[in-house]
């Protein structure tokens, strides 16, 4: 703001440089908590999912539809988890099944301290192009599947229940109704739980 209001002064020479404070990172309350990751052996999930080992979470589940790891990270992503000595598995399912979702996430509430979203898939075309299969292909995996999770989870005091939005949410995009569409509802289902003070968090990336 202070920045702006030299600007509109007209009152600087040359360049106005804002400086950005560094915040802290968050972290795990705890060295024993455990995490899970939907989309976790995509590019994105295993990101985060190293990320995790490192913030010393000692039990980590990956949710995925395949099972396949992104290429480049595997290698990258083991050694991590290898060194902390961290608890990794891989569970095979479809969070978007309302039934897959609450297998996996009951029977390892009690150790849970937090919920990643990664998961989405991308089938672009015009709305006048767009078909049910197409629509539901982004839909699914994206925004029926973070409301399994949520469903699963219920009112659970989690550190963390954070979901994988896009600006697409606010601009949208040619092509990119179900996409949007999906993201918005994301967004969405965090004010509902951030109105029922239970955690929640979207980021909506660029």
């Amino acid at each position: 703001v202070e920045a702006f209001r030299v600007l509109q002064r007209a009152s600087q020479i040359g360049k106005v440089v804002i400086s950005i404070q560094e915040c802290s990172a968050w972290q795990p309350r705890s060295n024993a908590a455990g995490f899970v990751v939907s989309g976790g052996t995509g590019g994105l999930g295993l990101l985060i999912g190293q990320w995790l080992v490192e913030c010393s979470s000692s039990r980590l589940s990956l949710l995925s539809r395949s099972g396949a790891c992104g290429q480049g990270t595997e290698q990258h992503w083991h050694s991590a988890a290898t060194r902390s000595s961290a608890s990794v598995q891989v569970h095979l399912c479809d969070v978007a099944l309302d039934q897959d979702a609450a297998s996996i996430i009951e029977s390892d509430m009690v150790s849970t301290a937090g919920i990643i979203h990664s998961a989405g898939v991308l089938a672009d075309a015009l709305l006048a192009n767009q078909t049910q299969a197409g629509l539901q292909r982004v839909w699914g995996p994206k925004a029926h599947a973070a409301w399994c999770l949520h469903c699963a989870v219920g009112e659970a005091k989690l550190q963390l229940f954070a979901l994988f939005s896009s600006i697409a949410a606010l601009f949208g995009g040619p092509g990119q109704a179900n996409y949007a569409t999906a993201n918005a509802c994301l967004d969405a289902l965090v004010r509902l739980r951030q109105n029922n003070s239970i955690a929640a968090l979207s980021m909506q990336w660029g």
